[in-house]
């Protein structure tokens, strides 16, 4: 992100502090440490954001100066996962005969790739009952 930007992102966001209370969630569980003008903008924003702020990382950054409170949270149970394709799935799940539990054994996606995934399988014309 340039620095211009990040630096209009910081004021708009402190501004809008000013309005109402909030807490800024950046989802960094893409990002890697190899990528330098990524970690250079992230420390810039840790230093200058003067607001409460959640980092969501897979991994803990290592290349902070200083360090910050971290919190674990552990991966979603089998039960989880499959309350959440069920969920996502919506009336399609109970037409699928077991396949949820198979879903569930087979991968350890996150939440939002769950969503991703049922909203493009829901998006597809069915293929049983399209006519020929």
């Amino acid at each position: 992100m340039p620095t211009d930007a990040l630096h209009a992102l910081l004021n708009r966001w402190e501004r809008a502090l000013k309005f109402a209370p909030a807490v800024l969630l950046l989802d960094c569980a893409s990002f890697s440490a190899q990528d330098l003008p990524r970690q250079e903008a992230l420390l810039t924003l840790l230093q200058k954001l003067n607001a409460p702020l959640l980092l969501v990382t897979e991994e803990r950054l290592t290349f902070l100066k200083n360090p910050l409170p971290t919190f674990e949270v552990p991966r979603l149970t089998p039960q989880e996962h499959r309350a959440v394709w069920q969920t996502s799935l919506g009336p399609v799940a109970q037409e699928l005969n077991g396949q949820v539990d198979r879903l569930v054994a087979q991968f350890n996606l996150t939440t939002p790739a769950i969503q991703a995934i049922c909203r493009e399988a829901q998006s597809q014309p069915d293929k049983d009952r399209a006519s020929p």
